[in-house]
């Protein structure tokens, strides 16, 4: 505590003049030693109350005679432990933005008198006319079809500074009215946060927005038009339609494309006979069917041609010269064209053209190229000749397995031309050699004997023919004796007609069974006249 003292300027004489000057003297050392305490300090703010944001300035109030090293500032709302606001300037300014009464306090460190502290309890009053806000909201529509676009319109109250929306999750705005559009059927809650400088508040509607998918309507065929006849009888339709999702196309001939996409609008179809024709088309979804039809006539069908020829061999494949017929099997034709090297020359115009000779062997191709007003054709065929060969051999026996020798064999191609002759040797065996592959017949020649003829297919390197039998003329009954009692009856009855013909009842082979020389050759055999 500072003392001080007044003396009022009286006279004093003597022995009380001393008096007053040791009074005065030790009055005056006293107040040289005195010391300051914390109620010496003081401190001031401006002002000390206010509107928030409250700016305030303070200053301390020291005595002269207190030297301060270090100040300390601490500005905190009364009765809570929030952190405060400090400063260690001498005099600062703290700015406040929350409402409520603060604590200041100052702490001082001096040289000579340590720390002193000062605290003002609710010295400073920071007041608000802005209340917290109050969050509400509503919107233009809250339910409807997908895509739905909703207007959403703040309806707070209070002063707000930030809005906070959430439309579904992770989707959100910051505009005060904003505008969003929902793209799926669903329902969905929406969330509004605001916020002012003495706090915030949340509005939270449940299921607030209600999106659904909207139904589609029936089908409708908007148009229905042949597009292009240019190319007939292959015509081009085309339709256009609303909400369909297939369509059935009956072209009225017979043929019907189901399930053709909606979105395909032109579709061809080829007629295959002239005539008139109803196309009906009917469109389809989950909410019903349209149909539209029209008439189309088909006045003429064009036919391009097919090629088509068969070869015939006209001679032994496996031997040269071969020749080949070529006969045309084409259809819808006006020319013809044809190589018969293989080479792509086309050297014959003809639809029959003469006789082909080939002097090598090999694979020889051709082809046949046929035309008409509609367009081209090509077929392509061969025909192989081979070098391979075959030996034939055989033998030549009686009925009753006996050999013949010197009987005549003869090969002859399947045309009936002769190929080749030998004599069975005294074993009744014969033999060809190196045969052409292909298909023979083989005849067996014995005087008195009928003649024996076999077909024999020569495909491999050896045939064996095997054993041959023969067997005499006029032996009717086949008891290897010519002529005997049982075969002169059969000839007779073969002469009055009882037997049907045969060739062993033709024994002069004129081609007439049993006449009248066929009976005297017999009767004579009987007789032993002729030798069998």
């Amino acid at each position: 505590m500072v003392i001080s003292m007044n003396i009022n300027n009286k006279l004093v004489t003597g022995r009380f003049k001393q008096i007053y000057k040791i009074v005065i003297l030790s009055i005056i050392l006293i107040s040289f030693i005195s010391v300051a305490s914390a109620e010496d300090i003081d401190f001031t703010a401006t002002p000390t109350s206010g509107e928030i944001p409250l700016s305030i300035q303070v200053s301390p109030d020291i005595p002269d005679n207190m030297t301060v090293t270090q100040y300390d500032w601490t500005l905190q709302i009364n009765g809570t432990s929030s952190s405060p606001d400090t400063s260690s300037d001498q005099s600062p300014e703290f700015i406040i933005n929350t409402q409520g009464s603060y604590d200041l306090t100052l702490a001082i460190n001096t040289e000579s008198n340590g720390v002193q502290v000062l605290k003002k309890p609710e010295y400073i009053s920071a007041l608000c006319s802005t209340p917290k806000p109050i969050a509400d909201f509503d919107s233009n529509v809250s339910t409807g079809y997908a895509p739905l676009t909703v207007q959403f319109n703040d309806q707070s109250q209070n002063t707000v500074d930030g809005w906070t929306w959430t439309f579904e999750q992770d989707q959100h705005s910051s505009s005060q009215n904003p505008v969003y559009t929902y793209d799926s059927p669903g329902q969905y809650s929406v969330s509004l946060i605001v916020s002012n400088i003495n706090g915030s508040d949340m509005e939270t509607k449940i299921d607030y927005i209600t999106v659904e998918e909207e139904p589609v309507p029936a089908p409708i065929i908007t148009d229905f038009t042949i597009f292009d006849n240019s190319s007939s009888p292959t015509i081009a339709f085309k339709q256009t339609n609303d909400y369909a999702d297939t369509i059935r196309w009956d072209f009225g001939d017979g043929n019907i494309n189901n399930n053709v996409q909606a979105s395909q609008n032109v579709i061809q179809h080829t007629y295959t006979e002239t005539g008139t024709y109803t196309v009906n088309i009917t469109a389809f979804n989950s909410e019903g069917q349209d149909s539209e039809e029209l008439e189309v006539t088909i006045e003429s069908i064009p036919t391009p041609p097919i090629s088509d020829f068969s070869i015939n061999l006209l001679t032994n494949e496996h031997e040269l010269p071969a020749t080949i017929q070529l006969i045309d099997n084409s259809s819808h034709t006006t020319e013809w064209n044809w190589d018969t090297n293989g080479d792509g020359i086309f050297e014959l115009n003809t639809e029959t053209p003469e006789n082909i000779t080939f002097y090598e062997y090999g694979t020889h191709q051709i082809t046949l190229e046929v035309s008409n007003e509609y367009g081209s054709d090509s077929t392509t065929k061969s025909i192989t000749l081979s070098t391979d060969k075959a030996d034939i051999s055989g033998s030549v026996e009686w009925l009753d397995n006996a050999k013949i020798n010197e009987a005549t064999v003869e090969l002859y191609h399947s045309n009936g031309t002769l190929y080749s002759s030998c004599t069975t040797d005294s074993n009744g065996d014969y033999t060809f050699t190196d045969v052409p592959l292909g298909e023979y017949d083989i005849k067996i020649i014995k005087d008195g004997f009928y003649p024996e003829v076999q077909g024999i297919s020569a495909l491999s390197d050896s045939v064996p023919m095997g054993s041959k039998n023969v067997q005499k003329f006029g032996d009717i009954d086949d008891d290897g004796r010519s002529s005997g009692a049982t075969d002169l009856t059969l000839m007779l009855q073969a002469s009055v007609s009882d037997i049907q013909g045969d060739r062993y009842f033709d024994l002069n082979e004129d081609g007439r069974n049993a006449d009248a020389c066929d009976l005297t050759l017999m009767l004579q055999a009987c007789v032993g006249d002729i030798t069998f």
